[in-house]
């Protein structure tokens, strides 16, 4: 056995005589993070799994080779490597044979400053080296791509490969690591993963692979590949995804099978050429049932299923097609473990799950009949669009489209990512039309129709992301997409400039047909405008128009664009209607919706019809965003739907294992109101047909005596209400509304005020509320009654509701988060009396889950809790029977009343006692124990030992529990935990350690008092960093960090953390080394506090000591020359920063920045900092963020006054004779920069 020495001097691999035997060490590493397993070692050195990660070492000037029994063919395999030893060449090995000799290798080879990818036995037929930044001790990302003779090597966060070639040496092998004279650590080992549920394979048959297209599994000489997971489902949902590569094949998924997979069912695809059939069989080959429909197959496609099991009823649905492929009846097999089979040929599985269906689409704040994602997230919905009977709906799930098609709007089914990353960055917002005259060409060998896909092409390497338009296509009802190879981009970004790509805002094309003038137009947003081209090919484009800027801007950066043609009611004229979403900006209230109504011309201009600075809201509400309309509906029918969402918190909303929801789709119609032309928004029709009308009334008089008896007794947490109220002519109501979601002290309210014609919605009682301080709770909207009636009608559901009032001129869609077991719902009126001429309310069916709709249920919160000992708790829960009646009385139970007692109870809600350690299930259940609704109760016995007190937690959601770790923190999200001491100068430690199933933490310090503005020294796996950032107002973005030191972070280990502060020096010591030694002013003084992210972290020995308040100067200023004193009005963001009398003088504080000029931030007593727009040249304020033109060097003068000077430009701030605070060359003779302070400079 021969071995390769690599010179790290030269890089220079030659053939050693040495041999050495190779020997299994380890079968599954259990403290380094990979999913390799069996490694082997070749050579003379050591493999030593460690919770670092994998340790390789050699002897001096040897090497050695750690080679795994994982084989792969096309893959991405990818590790962190840190740099321990500067010495040792560092390696990937792969499509290896067993001893490592054939292979190919890609190293980093840290003397040399680069890294290279060879062939392991002769560097003659392969090698390619690219230079890089290394140090010792640095934490590098390695990932090579290996796709047939295609070989790509990526590098750190860069998106485009650093090499990439064509290289047909080795097709298939192993993978492994190789070091040479030295040591190197490699964590995060991993090949090409399932992405499942199904985690732990117990049993397995024939040939199975990682792939970069899933786990392949062939089935070889007559045999079948199986492989069977420990997971154990009776009734569920389970999904997933196939694809082959071979005209000839059978695959699919396993269930309610035994250990060996000879028991059970399965779902089958069989591929013959161009088609696939689905078919349902016993795992003894019995055939239950084959699909009549052929199924159509590409190079390319990927196939999805979906089993839903409800006792011995089976349905399998294929492709997304509403109608099942197969459904069955059989009473064999009733639960049992689920699995993989490839009964010929070769299959690739991806993204299976398996979901109870008890529990499918059941989560906390899960929706009802809104559009949301099964798993991940839902933000811009994209592509909507109509072809061939089926709606067609995609939305952005992290830079890529989603995808989801439906028949009727209102029942969907998921299908796999259409448009994933690519070759040109990731795939952000666009749209989607049918081609059906073949107008672009792409269709002439399919039938001269298809989907094509305009979507926005954003490179994370590029300038701004170099933001261009690019095309992708489908030819087989939109299952199938590819990117076009020959017009892969269809639109360059507007800035590009010779070899500037161009770095312009230029984002989220809209395409729609103008008939009028037989052309297609796009609207592409450019920041402050939106960009109009044409086009009669759909593949050349031209600009026509630039609209927008200037007065038009009130708040943050235009997006999602929709343009579309709508008739006026009752006329035969038609107007075009272009559509914006802006971005969060205070003068919003964070982000918002608007439109413009006008005319295109044949030139291709949008003409509007209302001066620049006129506001046309498209919502009332705050979460509507990126709405957008289906294109092609049948009808001339425009309908559309939104993200509901706001940019101001767009991913906090408090829910767990999915993100974001969408609205209901809205038919939207132009009419004249005595404003003017207006939008008007209505509820789709097809919505209907998931009514269930649960309470009607008619002509009542309602007094603020009676009100609450109308609808009492009425329960639900999914359904409409339509209601017409008239005001009467005596009456003396100033308000009247609907309380909706209402129990456990929470409720929404829809209220209209008389004396001021506004409709609002409340939601400041909703329920959860806290998970950003700029989640706003009061929403109004002018409506005057029509004929002294108002219209209603409202669209209720677990995490949101929409309005629509006088038939829909004003809307609002807002979230709410209320408790499920708030099911309840009344109308009030104030100080007079209303008739209710009519309402109706409609229970919504479940279009998620339509078995949890049956019988009768009970609805709570059944996440588990955790207490400590003498702690009380409150839980709720009520009765779901689909008849809106939910009165019943409810038994609740303890499991162990030692650990937990039900102290009370009093009509839907017990209050529990926790008496000793350990679990309990808290059962609430109908006196007929027929239904019932159960959670699970840990209560811990700890100490948290600190010197801190007055702790507070900044969300109700968020847990702080005394565990025997201390005080654990558990959040899905972001969540603080605030003691009432704060200091300027300190010493801060604590013994911090992040929970073994994940979570992040930081240590908070010079916060304010819920955490969400100050430092943050924090400890992520993810990250593989320690890192020292700051908040403002909960916000953070890249540029917050401020020190970051590279380190594997470890689960469940405890780090002892030291932090000093003086004045801007900041040190910070981890387990007795000092790893962070800086100056940074950007909080002087604040509190003291604890942070968990995504999981658990717990803290134990948290002390302060060697306290003080910063030492600041707190002074007025006041201009020598005139006597004028710098003034704002009010301290916020933008304010502009004046002069007023020295009498009326403002005091600022001074915090020392701590940079290298020894300059200060000026800052209200409201903590904004005096801010130079470089862009407009003038002086605001502004949230300090560390930049230059936030920063002021203070020097004395001898008459003892002070200049002020930017370190931004070194000009001085003075008056200037018209009497305007301005900057200028400095002079210090000159009294107009002369400033005198009321305190002395410390």
């Amino acid at each position: 056995m021969g071995t390769i020495f690599t010179h790290p001097t030269t890089g220079k691999a030659t053939e050693s005589t040495e041999t050495g035997e190779g020997s299994t060490i380890i079968e599954n590493t259990t403290k380094a993070n990979t999913n390799l397993t069996d490694w082997q070692v070749k050579g003379k050195g050591t493999l030593e799994d460690t919770e670092q990660g994998l340790l390789l070492t050699s002897e001096p000037k040897g090497n050695v080779m750690a080679i795994s029994g994982v084989i792969s063919e096309d893959f991405i395999f990818e590790a962190d490597v840190k740099i321990i030893d500067k010495n040792a060449d560092a390696t990937l090995v792969f499509r290896s044979n067993e001893d490592g000799w054939d292979s190919y290798m890609l190293q980093i080879v840290p003397n040399a400053g680069i890294i290279r990818l060879r062939d392991a036995r002769d560097e003659s037929r392969l090698k390619v080296e690219h230079l890089v930044n290394l140090q010792e001790g640095g934490i590098y990302h390695l990932m090579v791509k290996a796709v047939g003779d295609h070989l790509q090597v990526y590098w750190g966060d860069h998106y485009a490969p650093v090499i990439d070639v064509h290289n047909d040496l080795y097709k298939k092998g192993l993978l492994g690591l190789y070091v040479w004279d030295g040591s190197a650590l490699f964590q995060n080992v991993s090949v090409s993963k399932l992405s499942s549920n199904l985690v732990s394979s117990q049993y397995k048959e024939g040939s199975w692979e990682p792939n970069i297209k899933g786990l392949k599994g062939i089935a070889v000489d007559g045999g079948e590949a199986k492989q069977i997971y420990n997971k154990s489902e009776s009734d569920f949902v389970l999904e997933g995804n196939i694809s082959f590569d071979q005209d000839l094949a059978k695959a699919g998924l396993l269930f309610r099978t035994n250990e060996q997979g000879t028991t059970g069912y399965q779902a089958v695809l069989i591929k013959e050429g161009n088609s696939v059939k689905a078919q349902l069989e016993k795992a003894d080959g019995t055939v239950l049932k084959t699909s009549d429909r052929i199924y159509k197959t590409q190079e390319g496609s990927i196939h999805h299923l979906e089993i839903i099991t409800n006792g011995n009823q089976m349905e399998l649905y294929v492709d997304g097609y509403t109608d099942a492929a197969v459904k069955v009846t059989d009473t064999s097999y009733s639960t049992g473990l689920a699995g993989f089979i490839v009964k010929s040929g070769t299959a690739y599985f991806q993204d299976v799950y398996v979901v109870p269906l008890s529990s499918y689409y059941e989560e906390k704040y899960r929706p009802d009949y809104h559009y949301t994602p099964a798993r991940g997230s839902v933000s811009d919905p994209n592509g909507l669009v109509y072809f061939e009977g089926e709606y067609h709906l995609f939305h952005q799930d992290g830079g890529t489209w989603a995808h989801a098609v439906s028949k009727d709007l209102v029942n969907w089914k998921r299908l796999p990512i259409a448009l994933p990353w690519n070759d040109y960055g990731h795939v952000w917002s666009g749209s989607a039309i049918a081609d059906v005259t073949n107008a672009s060409g792409l269709f002439t060998h399919a039938g001269g129709k298809g989907l094509i896909a305009y979507y926005t092409s954003f490179n994370p390497d590029g300038p701004n992301g170099n933001q261009r338009v690019g095309l992708a296509y489908s030819t087989d009802q939109g299952r199938t997409w590819k990117y076009s190879t020959e017009h892969p981009i269809v639109i360059e970004n507007p800035g590009k400039n010779g070899d500037d790509l161009g770095g312009w805002d230029f984002r989220d094309p809209k395409v729609v047909r103008d008939e009028t003038n037989n052309r297609w137009i796009m609207v592409v947003s450019g920041g402050d405008h939106i960009r109009f081209f044409t086009s009669t090919n759909l593949i050349d484009w031209k600009l026509t128009d630039n609209f927008g800027y200037g007065n038009y801007v009130r708040g943050g950066v235009w997006e999602c664009p929709d343009l579309f043609e709508l008739p006026i009611d009752g006329t035969g004229e038609k107007k075009w209607v272009l559509m914006i979403s802006t971005g969060a900006n205070p003068k919003t209230q964070g982000s918002d919706a608007e439109y413009f109504i006008g005319n295109l011309t044949a030139e291709g201009k949008f003409i509007n019809d209302n001066p620049a600075g006129t506001v046309l809201k498209a919502d009332y509400g705050k979460e509507f965003y990126a709405s957008t309309s289906f294109a092609n509906m049948p009808d001339n029918r425009r309908v559309m739907l939104a993200w509901m969402t706001n940019w101001d918190y767009p991913f906090a909303f408090p829910t767990t294992g999915w993100k974001g929801e969408l609205t209901i789709p809205r038919e939207v119609r132009l009419v004249n109101t005595s404003d003017g032309l207006r939008l008007a928004q209505a509820p789709i029709k097809e919505l209907q047909t998931i009514r269930s009308t649960i309470f009607q009334a008619q002509n009542k008089a309602v007094n603020p005596t009676n009100a609450s008896s109308l609808m009492k007794g009425i329960y639900s947490g999914a359904f409409e209400i339509e209601a017409e109220i008239e005001i009467p002519e005596d009456s003396k109501t100033t308000e009247f509304g609907f309380h909706v979601r209402e129990g456990a002290g929470q409720k929404t309210v829809v209220g209209y005020k008389t004396e001021d014609n506004l409709l609002f919605v409340d939601r400041a009682e909703s329920g959860e509320t806290d998970f950003s301080s700029l989640f706003s709770t009061l929403h109004e909207a002018p409506l005057k009654p029509n004929n002294k009636r108002i219209k209603l009608n409202l669209f209720v559901d677990n995490s949101s509701i929409e309005v629509f009032a006088n038939d829909g001129k004003v809307v609002f869609s807002d979230v709410i988060f209320p408790d499920p077991s708030s099911r309840s719902m009344n109308f009030y009126t104030k100080g007079g009396e209303v008739k209710v001429v009519s309402l109706n309310v409609h229970s919504l069916s479940n279009t998620w889950n339509p078995y949890v709709d049956e019988g009768t249920s009970i609805v709570m919160d059944s996440n588990q809790r955790e207490m400590n000992i003498g702690d009380s708790l409150t839980l709720f829960a009520s009765v779901k029977n689909g008849k809106g009646k939910g009165t019943q009385p409810i038994e609740w139970k303890s499991s162990n009343p030692n650990v937990v007692r039900v102290a009370s109870t009093a009509d839907s809600k017990a209050e529990l006692k926790a008496g000793s350690k350990g679990e309990a299930i808290i059962t609430a259940s109908e006196p007929n124990g027929k239904a019932s609704a159960s959670v699970v109760v840990r209560v811990y016995d700890g100490e948290f030992y600190t010197n801190l007190t007055g702790w507070k937690s900044d969300l109700s959601a968020s847990h702080w529990t005394v565990t025997e770790n201390g005080i654990r923190g558990t959040y899905t999200s972001d969540a603080n935990y605030v003691a009432k001491e704060a200091a300027g100068d300190f010493t801060y430690e604590t013994d911090m350690m992040l929970g073994q199933s994940g979570g992040a933490g930081s240590i908070l310090f010079r916060a304010s008092e819920d955490g969400r503005s100050g430092y943050y020294f924090n400890l992520d796996p993810n990250m593989k960093l320690f890192r020292l950032f700051y908040k403002i107002d909960g916000r953070f973005e890249d540029r917050m960090v401020i020190a970051k030191v590279p380190s594997f972070i470890q689960p469940g280990k405890t780090y002892k953390v030291k932090i000093e502060a003086k004045g801007p020096h900041i040190q910070i010591h981890v387990d007795g080394q000092k790893i962070i030694d800086l100056q940074d002013g950007t909080f002087a003084e604040g509190h003291f506090g604890l942070n968990v992210f995504g999981g658990q972290a717990s803290y134990q020995n948290v002390n302060v000591s060697n306290l003080s308040l910063a030492d600041l100067t707190v002074t007025s200023f006041t201009n020598k020359a005139l006597g004028k004193a710098l003034y704002t009005a009010k301290s916020e963001n933008g304010e502009p920063v004046t002069i007023i009398d020295a009498a009326k003088a403002v005091n600022w504080t001074l915090v020392p920045t701590g940079d290298e000029y020894g300059s200060y931030s000026i800052r209200t007593e409201g903590g904004k900092a005096l801010d130079l727009d470089t862009g407009q040249n003038k002086i605001q304020l502004y949230n300090y963020l560390g930049y230059n033109n936030q920063r002021w060097i203070l020097t004395k003068n001898e008459n003892g006054t002070v200049t002020i000077t930017s370190v931004h430009n070194g000009k001085a701030l003075e008056i200037s004779e018209e009497g305007i605070l301005t900057l200028n060359d400095g002079n210090p003779d000159l009294e107009r920069q002369q400033w005198t302070l009321s305190s002395e400079l410390r």
